[in-house]
């Protein structure tokens, strides 16, 4: 049954190209009550209307993602794009210091995992596939080499969508011809300890990491000197901010995951979908 929500944005992830929806992203958010939520399809660069922006309160009305083979509990289906209205933002705060932000996320409501052992076991009993974790300790960041090129698989269907449009219509959309396909040549990752110190090595799947890559590569014009620069901004973030990740994991691992009767399955679905660097904070401001 369809229903209608409220959702802060939190993380949305790198687009995947696709048959039907020409782009796949995953946007995920929590509601009011601090229930996680992940809105897939969400076709964002086919719309000139704002579907919402990272730290934005949409509205929107959804379902059970039931058509997609998707057993991750959080996911829905927007039911119509054109319910979706952005109703608020949540600043960064007077000063930058991030406390309305903190005190919507770092509270008894939402869930924050810091072990390794925990989410594994979330995603394998199918209770959860989005989180809030903290690590212990961040490593670094780190890139990759990836094709420069998409597959041809990918490349024939941009150029599809690109001569026929999309399978669908609505009043904003804007004309894949008119899109920008510009590939990352490198895969982010960040390797970082948690609490029992395990080591764990996650994928970056965070569609700001590459869109910073993409506008330093814009003023960079050398690929190598912008992951540099992509890379010491969230190696900065490291020293000088309290780090949280938004984790999801890939519907296709997770899937494998629960359906496995090896009770040793050693598949990791989890992946980062959003890096949070809250501004660093003393207990006095939070208590306040």
């Amino acid at each position: 049954m369809p229903e209608n929500i409220k959702l802060l944005i939190l993380a949305r992830t790198n687009p995947n190209i696709s048959d039907t929806y020409v782009e796949t992203v995953c946007t995920a958010g929590i509601t009011p009550e601090g229930q996680w939520i992940r809105l897939y399809p969400l076709p964002v660069r086919l719309h000139k209307k704002n579907l919402g922006k990272k730290y934005e309160w949409i509205t929107c009305q959804v379902q059970v993602n039931e058509t997609w083979k998707d057993a991750r509990p959080e996911s829905r289906k927007v039911v119509d794009r054109g319910s979706i209205e952005v109703v608020g933002s949540v600043t960064t705060g007077k000063n930058h210091d991030w406390l309305e932000r903190r005190r919507l996320l770092l509270n008894d409501q939402l869930p924050i995992y810091t072990k390794k052992e925990d989410i594994l076991r979330g995603a394998k009993n199918n209770e959860f596939s989005l989180c809030l974790f903290k690590p212990n300790q961040i490593e670094h960041f780190y890139a990759e080499d990836d094709s420069e090129e998409y597959s041809a698989r990918d490349l024939a269907r941009i150029r599809k969508h690109q001569q026929q449009g999309v399978l669908f219509d609505f009043d904003d959309q804007i004309h894949p011809k008119d899109l920008p396909f510009i590939k990352v040549p490198y895969t982010f990752h960040c390797r970082f300890r948690d609490d029992t110190g395990a080591v764990m090595n996650l994928s970056v799947l965070d569609w700001e990491m590459s869109s910073l890559y993409r506008s330093c590569m814009s003023s960079e014009k050398q690929k190598e000197k912008a992951k540099i620069k992509t890379l010491q901004k969230y190696e900065y973030f490291i020293k000088t901010r309290d780090v949280y990740f938004v984790l999801g994991t890939r519907n296709d691992d997770h899937n494998k995951l629960i359906n496995s009767k090896n009770p040793n399955c050693h598949i990791n679905p989890w992946s980062i979908i959003s890096v949070i660097p809250f501004a660093k904070q003393i207990q006095m401001e939070l208590n306040l």
